[in-house]
């Protein structure tokens, strides 16, 4: 995914979450972050001082035995759709 911000999934750090999500029937909270790049540049260990804006989404349910890939489609989808809801 290539956006200037960052899409966070709310239920854990690991790269299943969605089909654990699926698995499990629990819901999935879309995050996105913008400026967070900026702050915290790749390789840095320090962030720096700036703001950061936070979009959350609506809980998203997947029915059980969704495919897994088009989990993620959706979840990215609506991660794109919250990136341009942002203000700055």
């Amino acid at each position: 995914m290539h956006c200037q911000g960052s899409g966070l999934i709310a239920l854990s750090t690991t790269e299943n979450t969605d089909a654990r999500a699926v698995e499990l029937g629990v819901p999935v909270v879309p995050i996105y972050l913008r400026g967070v790049y900026a702050i915290l540049p790749k390789g840095s260990r320090v962030p720096r001082r700036g703001p950061v804006e936070v979009t959350i989404g609506a809980p998203l349910r997947f029915p059980p035995g969704m495919d897994y890939a088009q989990a993620t489609q959706q979840l990215e989808r609506e991660i794109r759709r919250l990136s341009a809801l942002s203000s700055y």
